[in-house]
């Protein structure tokens, strides 16, 4: 079958940085190792914050961050649930075949 992943709360992700690139200020943070199948390993999500100020970049951070968090939570979920329906097919799959058997051993043969 499949290793089924724990979901990371939020409470363990990882603070946000303040990064300077291509004149803007951008929101960094690093995907927590439990969520490495999700990305590549030592993965980071940056978003740009849309300012050269640091003082409003500052501001802007953690709203920008929670948006990180929602989509590490988004993409557990969904990983959740692609699991959780290739199970269950291979399930309906062991279960008709178990019925066919069941069939096939119940009736007399000629």
């Amino acid at each position: 079958m499949y290793e089924r992943k724990e979901i990371v709360p939020r409470e363990s992700y990882p603070p946000p940085k303040l990064k300077y690139r291509g004149g803007f200020w951008h929101c960094k943070v690093h995907v927590p190792t439990p969520l490495w199948y999700l990305y590549s390993r030592n993965a980071s999500v940056s978003r740009t914050l849309k300012t050269t100020n640091k003082a409003v970049a500052e501001r802007k951070l953690v709203h920008k961050a929670q948006e990180i968090y929602d989509e590490f939570d988004r993409k557990q979920i969904e990983y959740r649930e692609k699991e959780q329906t290739e199970f269950e097919k291979i399930e309906r799959k062991l279960d008709e075949n178990a019925r066919r058997h069941i069939i096939n051993f119940a009736e007399p043969s000629m």
